[in-house]
């Protein structure tokens, strides 16, 4: 039988942390064919961009060890609400520079990356380079990965961790998708596909209108009170497929009732949904 390496991360650098002791009892308890082996992180330095061309001896040991085995296990405890950090640390140094990610093969970084096979699908949707000017600075692939951890972990565009690309730019990435229409596009697109892998037909020939309402602030685009519901804030009506696809969306102050808002959500989706 083959054996399975397991990279095990402590999160503790205390001598005899809970964390350590379990870990030490996870690798004896391990059942046969896996062997769970510990990675020190305590002597990494801190990550900075500036060693990425020079890479200390303790980074590239964690990145050989990472490499070489067949997957991660993290335990660690919890700072703050959030993870040591210096086991966020040896994550940053793992996968830095770009297209030196030691966890790459593991699937590991954040669960909102993209996997290969879902850029396979996503990336003929978006804008290519034009072939003249300024060279990318930055891989569509990780503007990607950035807009959906946002999406994801719900922070802000400043909080993005330091292993995406500046958030500015992924900002800016952001708006030209979405006031291009890309991102309506890349639903259509996605729509279509699974409509097919369930055996219906890609466009679909019936849909279902609903609306829901949201409270907002005066800020963020018009809003109105529903007296129905007693809500101060803005209606979405939704058009969806029978098993429940999002296929057009559209906006409007929450005093605009649903006979007034279903005509202008179906002339808006006579375009990608003639049938």
């Amino acid at each position: 039988m083959a054996e399975y390496h397991i990279a095990v991360l402590v999160g503790s650098l205390r001598r005899d942390s809970l964390n350590a002791r379990l870990a030490n009892a996870l690798a004896r308890l391990a059942p046969p064919g896996f062997s769970l082996r510990r990675v020190q992180i305590s002597d990494l330095p801190l990550y900075s961009q500036d060693a990425d061309t020079s890479p200390s001896a303790s980074v590239a040991r964690l990145k050989r060890e990472v490499a070489a085995a067949q997957g991660v296990l993290f335990v660690t405890p919890e700072y703050n609400r959030s993870i040591p950090g210096v086991l966020k640390n040896a994550i940053d140094q793992g996968s830095r520079p770009y297209g030196d990610n030691a966890w790459a093969g593991t699937g590991l970084r954040y669960a909102s990356d993209l996997t290969d096979d879902e850029w396979r699908i996503l990336e003929p949707l978006l804008p290519s380079a034009l072939g003249r000017g300024r060279r990318r600075a930055w891989p569509l692939r990780e503007i990607a990965n950035a807009i959906f951890y946002v999406l994801r972990a719900g922070c802000t565009w400043r909080l993005l961790p330091d292993s995406f690309p500046p958030w500015r730019t992924v900002y800016r990435w952001f708006v030209r998708l979405r006031d291009g229409g890309v991102f309506e596009a890349i639903n259509h697109h996605l729509v279509m596909l699974d409509r097919e892998r369930a055996g219906r037909e890609a466009n679909p020939t019936a849909v279902v209108i609903d609306s829901q309402s949201v409270k907002t602030t005066e800020s963020g685009g018009p809003r109105g009170y529903d007296a129905g519901k007693k809500i101060k804030g803005r209606k979405r009506h939704a058009m969806v497929d029978t098993d429940g696809r999002g296929l057009t969306l559209d906006n409007h102050p929450d005093n605009v009732q649903d006979r007034d808002g279903a005509p202008p959500l179906m002339r808006a989706s006579r375009g990608r949904w003639p049938s």
